[in-house]
């Protein structure tokens, strides 16, 4: 018995009806990056409508079906992400901190900083970040000051009065301006 909508292809196995399944996978795969966002859902969706429109035609097996869904997807995936950036510029840049304008600001500490172990946390640029001290022991509610950047990890150490009365001012000007 030939397949109806693959004539000369005998219709034996479920296998001869693969495109069926690859073509409803690539549309739940599509439909489900409306509700589970992050723009990679559909690349496989569109590569296993590639792969079933490829086994439509040619009855390949499910080992080069696979291959096909697999590099399909990873091909619309190089190319589609770089035409979703280009349709859809941002408005806003990502500049990252860099370690020259880190040091020397002003942090408040909010769990107790201990000289050369982790363990502390700081305030800083409205996250919460490790933090080590590197002249003594930073009790939480103290304003600190960065002496480096290793990572994820801030060095500090305790802020001078002139620094700390500084810091102050400068966040009064600023309430003030607004």
């Amino acid at each position: 018995m030939e397949c109806i909508l693959n004539p000369g292809v005998p219709c034996d196995s479920i296998m001869n009806y693969a495109y069926v399944i690859w073509f409803a996978l690539g549309i739940v795969l599509i439909v489900l990056e409306f509700f589970i966002p992050g723009v990679f859902i559909v690349f496989f969706g569109i590569g296993a409508l590639v792969a079933g429109g490829f086994h439509y035609l040619f009855n390949f097996g499910i080992g080069i079906q696979l291959t096909i869904w697999i590099a399909s997807s990873f091909a619309v995936l190089l190319f589609g992400a770089k035409f979703l950036k280009d349709l859809f510029p941002s408005d806003q840049s990502y500049e990252p901190t860099m370690i020259e304008n880190v040091n020397g600001r002003i942090v408040s500490v909010i769990k107790n900083v201990h000289v050369g172990k982790k363990g502390g946390r700081i305030s800083f640029q409205g996250t919460d970040w490790d933090a080590i001290s590197t002249d003594s022991e930073i009790p939480k509610g103290s304003l600190a000051k960065i002496v480096m950047r290793d990572n994820l990890t801030y060095h500090i150490a305790t802020a001078s009065d002139g620094e700390m009365q500084a810091h102050l001012n400068s966040i009064k000007k600023v309430e003030e301006e607004d």
